[in-house]
């Protein structure tokens, strides 16, 4: 089984983009944000970095990626790493065509993206997205990089499931309980209503029969 945790990308370069001429970004363990006024080029940079993986069209001349995933089996493209652990080095060549390389071995982009497969995904709230940025997908990514770094917290997580289940259960039985009392309450006042109807008739004792031979007769 792939051991997603220990991946990381480790640096980002990027020459001659929409917006920048030079960018060499490099990025500690953990969860990085970019953030930056409106225009800065925060889109442009992660379109170059999406690009270096083959998710989207190369926006710059020059992109590399320095990724760390010692799982990945790159020998099964002819590529030969003698420790693992070392950074993978993507580049991205834009000239007249579009060049993929990994450690300096050209390689086609479908092939790139089918040795990333589950290991590079983009996720956006945009209405292109099919919202894949929902609340179930945040909380399973927080308590699973939670996990990976506190043991302690899996016990935890697992009885708060359990107190929830049973809480949820709880809640559905009040609903009925209240639904139910409701249509007792609603069964009651149409009883009354038709009982006060029935008053006001005002009908004499043994009057239903005489009704009902009235009927006959008609």
């Amino acid at each position: 089984m792939r051991d997603f945790n220990n991946a990381q990308i480790t640096r980002l370069k990027v020459r001659q983009n929409a917006v920048f001429e030079k960018l060499d970004l490099e990025f500690k363990d953990g969860l990085s944000a970019i953030s930056g006024a409106s225009g800065v080029g925060k889109s442009v940079l992660i379109a170059s970095l999406l690009g270096a993986f083959g998710l989207k069209e190369s926006n710059a001349s020059n992109i590399e990626v320095e990724l760390i995933a010692p799982f990945l089996d790159t020998e099964e493209y002819g590529i030969f790493r003698e420790d693992n652990h070392e950074p993978l080095v993507i580049s991205v060549i834009k000239k007249e065509k579009t060049r993929y390389f990994l450690n300096q071995t050209s390689l086609s982009k479908n092939t790139l993206k089918a040795l990333l497969k589950g290991l590079i995904k983009r996720l956006s709230n945009d209405r292109f997205s099919q919202n894949e940025l929902n609340d179930i997908l945040m909380l399973s990514l927080l308590d699973g990089y939670i996990k990976n770094e506190n043991k302690a917290f899996s016990p935890l997580l697992g009885t708060l499931e359990e107190k929830f289940t049973r809480l949820e259960k709880l809640e559905k039985e009040r609903r009925l309980l209240e639904d139910k009392k409701r249509f007792q309450k609603d069964l009651e006042e149409r009883l009354n209503f038709e009982k006060m109807k029935l008053e006001r008739l005002d009908l004499k004792e043994d009057e239903y029969e005489r009704l009902l031979e009235q009927k006959k007769l008609l």
